[in-house]
């Protein structure tokens, strides 16, 4: 029909998204109103730039590491990721390396 709106991303076929946040923190500023997600198939964490209301780039920012089950923001701009293994689960903190914050 033509008053349904078309999606602004397909990911086919599914990579099997679990969770996502969108990231608001110090920590990534150059992130500040990016989608970060986590792919339970895809293995994958990518980020997302929305610029008016649009999905312009897409960046794998970790590549076949686990499953990734949930992303949380924390206090200080840094991700938690929950990352599931067949041999249990683990969380991880991602923040920002010295180098990207020297210059």
């Amino acid at each position: 029909p033509e008053d349904v709106e078309q999606p602004v991303l397909d990911m086919t076929p599914s990579p099997a998204i679990s969770s996502f946040v969108f990231y608001q923190g110090a920590g990534f500023p150059n992130w500040n109103n990016n989608i970060i997600v986590g792919m339970l198939r895809a293995t994958d964490l990518m980020r997302m730039v929305v610029e008016d209301n649009q999905i312009t780039h897409t960046e794998t920012l970790l590549e076949d590491l686990a499953r990734f089950r949930d992303i949380e923001t924390g206090p200080a701009g840094e991700l938690y990721v929950l990352l599931e293994h067949a041999t249990g689960a683990k969380i991880i903190r991602l923040v920002p390396s010295a180098s990207r914050n020297a210059g």
